[in-house]
């Protein structure tokens, strides 16, 4: 095992018997991949006081032999499913109590999983990984630095291409196009470009509609680097934006700057 899995795996090892489970069964694959380092999907975890077995099927082998090479693997053939695979693997285990992810599993599959394992009690816990991911060490630390700083190359690129004939689309496409020629695996979330009033939408769609002689400019956007995201807001304005416009612009930069 690597000494990151041993990190991230011993305190929730240490947590079963807190927790009054035998094993938890991890089913969300942001929090698969933050345990054993596993960037595939469709994959889940058993974690056991003295061994962690990841669940998956054949597409993975080989990934896995190559991401999780010190973890035991227990693939699924095509003719069954990933619930299946889990109930047959648990019928045949001395678990008695098994935590699942409440806020991650579906109704379906949690179903599915009493119907199938007789004897077995399914413990209901929420947030269990999310609050050991709260404090993100060194290396944590600086990817998401890298992370930010992705996005801000990828700002600084596109301020050099800003014209009044370009599109919103244009813009948010060209943002991701180029924080991935820069190592992202790709967008935190889609990037908000809004032209004028737009920039007022919280969760505004970048459109076709052009830049044109729009006052201000609004661009929210962020990358992916190596599972971990940056977020970035900036609000760009021409002279001829009001003074209304500059007088909450102004206040929001004193904002930042108190909270900083």
């Amino acid at each position: 095992m690597t000494t990151q899995q041993t990190d991230r795996l011993q305190p929730l090892t240490q947590k079963l018997s807190e927790l009054g489970v035998d094993a938890m069964l991890i089913t969300s694959e942001v929090n698969v991949r933050y345990l054993c380092g596993f960037t595939g999907d469709s994959t889940s975890l058993l974690i056991e006081s003295a061994a962690t077995t990841v669940l998956s099927d054949g597409r993975y082998e080989t990934q896995l032999a190559d991401e999780c090479p010190s973890l035991k693997s227990v693939i699924r053939p095509p003719q069954q499913t990933l619930t299946e695979l889990t109930a047959e693997f648990l019928k045949d285990s001395r678990l008695k109590r098994i935590g699942v992810e409440a806020n991650e599993m579906t109704v379906a599959t949690f179903r599915k999983l009493k119907e199938e394992c007789e004897g077995i009690e399914w413990i209901e816990t929420t947030g269990v990984v999310e609050v050991q991911r709260m404090i993100k060490n060194s290396d944590e630390i600086a990817t998401t630095r890298r992370a930010v700083r992705i996005a801000e190359i990828a700002f600084e690129s596109i301020l050099q291409r800003l014209t009044s004939n370009r599109t919103e689309r244009e813009v948010a496409h060209e943002l991701e196009a180029t924080m991935r020629s820069h190592g992202a695996e790709g967008c935190s979330f889609s990037p908000i470009v809004a032209a004028g009033v737009s920039g007022a939408l919280p969760h505004y769609r970048a459109s076709d509609r052009q830049l044109g002689d729009s006052p201000s400019l609004l661009i929210d956007w962020g990358a992916k680097y190596r599972g971990y995201a940056s977020d970035l807001t900036r609000t760009l304005h021409r002279p001829h934006a009001s003074d209304r416009f500059r007088r909450a612009y102004e206040a929001v930069l004193e904002a930042q700057a108190a909270a900083i």
